[in-house]
């Protein structure tokens, strides 16, 4: 439950509290306005204490399934998103009150952009017509034995397979229904991993504009989508861009970053913070901080006097 997992990597105080509010408010076992106004006013407590901590960090969930749900452009789209900037306005707030405002970063980062669709594909109806997957009989969605399966990630696909055969097989069933319906296309093993993709899969999918994935391994390979809304591409296809906003102490004012990989937030706040990270696959972005400058050594004079 979600509790469980806040609970793995929250200090007691605040496990005590939000398993108090979980217990009496039904509403937090979903994601949505409720769960964050729950963990924005812990967040404030926190913050307004007379020992806050030095790095905090807040999810706030509800834009996402409102996205996916009724889609990116729609009015409850919209209005999920303005919920959100209440409890960021509000974190603020907390902190003008506390007098901290002035020696605070506040960065604000989105995890992934969802694009409108109307049609899910299902790759594993398909891997059942061809006997590669055998379907559960309890559950769609469940999958009982296999030799080819997919996995969704709302825009892509990852294809796994035991064996060399089943492997090659899934692909040619795949890449004939790729090319009749258009609906998506096959992504070698090598795109993948330059993607950085699992390199456990066989090979991907990527859903084309409109079009997504589901899991169900029962027919139609075809079929209306539930959802309005996807994200989860390979590709860095427009639209799928997320935000991400840096303000506050130590951030320059009126920079621009015209693109940045996910992976660049955790440096940036670790160069922010002083710590060192080592080894990671992103990069720390210098020209958006406003950190002292390094002091570097006089260089050596050569024998000629010249600097």
């Amino acid at each position: 439950t979600w509790f469980d997992v806040i609970a793995s990597a929250s200090s007691p105080a605040l496990i005590a509290r939000i398993g108090e509010a979980d217990r009496t408010n039904p509403a937090l076992a979903q994601e949505g306005a409720a769960r964050d106004r729950l963990l924005a006013g812990l967040t404030c407590t926190l913050l307004e204490s007379s020992t806050p901590p030095v790095l905090t960090l807040l999810l706030l969930s509800q834009a996402a399934p409102v996205q996916t749900g009724y889609g990116p452009d729609s009015d409850e789209s919209r209005a999920a998103l303005a919920s959100a900037d209440a409890e960021i306005r509000r974190l603020l707030d907390c902190l003008t009150r506390s007098g901290r405002d002035e020696s605070t970063t506040i960065i604000v980062a989105g995890d992934r952009g969802v694009l409108p669709v109307h049609t899910l594909v299902a790759p594993n109806a398909l891997l059942a017509e061809a006997g590669l997957v055998t379907a559960s009989p309890t559950s769609p969605e469940s999958i009982g034995r296999w030799s080819a399966l997919s996995r969704s990630n709302g825009g892509s696909a990852f294809l796994y397979a035991k064996s060399d055969g089943a492997a090659l097989q899934a692909r040619r069933a795949l890449s004939r229904e790729a090319a009749k319906t258009r609906a998506f296309r096959v992504v070698s093993a090598e795109q993948m991993l330059v993607a950085g993709a699992d390199p456990e899969a066989w090979f991907g999918l990527e859903a084309e504009p409109g079009f997504g994935f589901g899991n169900q391994s029962v027919p139609p390979f075809l079929q209306a989508g539930a959802r309005r809304g996807v994200g989860g591409y390979l590709s860095g296809r427009p639209g799928t861009e997320a935000g991400f906003v840096a303000w506050g102490r130590g951030v320059r004012p009126g920079v621009r970053i015209p693109r940045m990989r996910q992976t660049d937030v955790a440096p940036t706040i670790g160069r922010l913070l002083g710590l060192d990270l080592g080894e990671v696959d992103g990069r720390p972005l210098i020209g958006i901080l406003a950190l002292p400058a390094t002091k570097r050594a006089p260089a050596a004079s050569n024998q000629t006097g010249a600097p």
